[in-house]
């Protein structure tokens, strides 16, 4: 060993310096292709998956943003479904509509002469059930009538009004005999 080094002595300076300069340059090259490269290449990978991380946050972000609108949204719609409903009855209740409208027309004072309801007609979100009614009473009584189907939460209309004077002869006064259609609308739930 002690050879070694004296040989090592021996050298000219310039020749040593080189010596630690190529010894140098390998370890760094050896620990740039071996460890430094690697380490570069794992933490572009790292950084690729947190932009990837960050945008899908991003996105959640937004649809947690979108979410809490859509449930206020909802929430409105349902409030205005439930309203709809109240003024538009669903086909079940259609049955009792009708009987509420001539029990309408008997607390109004008015003799029923026709009640013919008609088959229900489909429309787009709705149906719609139509009454031939034909009565007879007072003026004020039939207007009574009407203003008690106006006060009505649920759609009815009154079309095809057709109105003539008659005599009771019982009790020697003038009436009024009304043929008329009304309309009553329901709500139609969707079938999808």
């Amino acid at each position: 060993m002690k050879a070694i080094i004296d040989r090592l002595m021996t050298i000219p300076f310039w020749q040593k310096a080189l010596g630690v300069g190529v010894i140098i340059v390998l370890m760094v090259g050896l620990f740039y292709f071996m460890v430094y490269t690697e380490k570069v290449a794992e933490i572009n990978n790292m950084n690729n998956k947190i932009e990837e991380l960050v945008k899908k946050i991003s996105k959640a972000k937004e649809m947690s943003e979108k979410l809490e609108q859509f449930r206020k949204e909802h929430f409105l719609l349902s409030r205005r479904l439930g309203l709809t409903i109240a003024i538009l009855p669903n086909q079940e209740e259609m049955d009792r509509l009708v009987i509420t409208t001539e029990g309408l027309a008997t607390q109004s004072g008015l003799q029923i002469l026709t009640f013919e309801p008609k088959a229900p007609q489909p429309k787009d979100f709705y149906g719609e059930t139509q009454i031939k009614i034909e009565v007879v009473g007072s003026y004020h009584d039939l207007g009574y009538f009407f203003e008690k189907i106006a006060n009505e939460s649920r759609i009815i209309n009154i079309s095809e009004i057709e109105m003539k004077t008659v005599s009771i002869k019982k009790v020697d006064k003038q009436a009024i005999r009304a043929k008329f259609v009304a309309s009553a609308f329901y709500f139609m739930e969707s079938k999808t």
